[in-house]
């Protein structure tokens, strides 16, 4: 497998920052962050300025719930990649866990500049704007247009794109509209079979 190889390249190479890395990004995708915190902290360890091992461990702790130390490493992971869209999101969402809500929109703002054609991004930035816009009628407005741009990106297809635009219309009051986006947004997730929706 490519964590046994990755694994094997670490042993034989321990002051190898790559080698370490890759272990570290494998274990995660795997589903197995907490063993990918110890190589990716040593990826570190030999690079600190090594933004991609802060980015993928600060995935690592998002996954496990540890959203302070998340936002510590996507913080230093910026302060040396700044343009990284992906980076600017995950902050965004260790932010708004923490319910930092303002400075998880400065992010998801600055996610969605450097990457406008991102649904996913813009999805995430129009809900927390429609959640967060009570009595603000310019705020939700604001949060239509983008929910609407991030569904059109996926050809109305993506079931968390509708999904945020239900909830967006919802929060202007225009229920109708919200019970249609989100009828959509399940016809999406059956035909995807996207299972965090269906």
């Amino acid at each position: 497998t490519a964590v046994g190889l990755y694994r094997m390249a670490a042993r034989a190479w321990p002051e190898a920052g790559e080698a370490q890395f890759n272990l570290g990004r494998a274990l995660r995708l795997q589903g197995r962050a907490a063993e990918g915190v110890e190589a990716l902290g040593r990826a570190i360890e030999l690079d600190p300025r090594n933004a991609a091992a802060h980015w993928q461990l600060g995935k690592a702790l998002q996954e496990l719930g540890v959203q302070t130390e998340a936002i510590g490493h996507f913080r230093q992971a910026l302060a040396v990649a700044p343009q990284l869209a992906g980076v600017h999101h995950d902050l965004a969402v260790s932010l708004w866990a923490g319910d930092a809500t303002s400075e998880a929109i400065v992010e998801l703002r600055e996610a969605v500049r450097l990457a406008p054609r991102w649904p996913e991004a813009g999805s995430r930035l129009a809900l927390l704007l429609a959640v967060t816009a009570a009595g603000q009628p310019a705020a939700v407005e604001e949060a239509i247009t983008i929910a609407r741009h991030s569904a059109e990106l996926t050809d109305w297809h993506d079931p968390l794109a509708l999904e945020a635009l239900a909830g967006t219309y919802a929060a202007a009051g225009r229920f109708d509209d919200a019970v249609s986006a989100q009828s959509r947004a399940l016809d999406a997730a059956l035909q995807t079979k996207d299972e965090r929706l269906a």
